[in-house]
């Protein structure tokens, strides 16, 4: 089974609905990080295999080509609400 969801580039909450998947199945991770990087806090072990760090490259590469900052400004509401604070008002 693929962990990672789908990345939909032409729907035009596709980035915001990506995010939101990462962060259900425990995935997400700040897009200026290499995904290749990311370990448990519990093992230190690698959250993703290196082809799943090459794909979620590929997927976070694209979404800045077409989007530049926008990333950040999709991907802010889904970090706030994972750590548990509010949106900014």
């Amino acid at each position: 089974m693929n962990r990672l969801p789908a990345y939909d580039a032409e729907n035009p909450d596709g980035m915001l609905l990506w995010f939101a998947e990462m962060a259900k199945r425990d995935l997400l991770f700040h897009p200026d990080d290499d995904p290749a990087n990311i370990v448990s806090i519990a093992d230190g072990s690698h959250t993703f295999t290196s082809s799943e760090a090459a794909t979620l490259r590929g997927v976070i590469a694209s979404m800045f080509e077409n989007h530049g900052d926008g990333v950040y400004d999709a991907a802010h509401p889904i970090f706030m609400r994972a750590i548990g604070l509010p949106l900014d008002s």
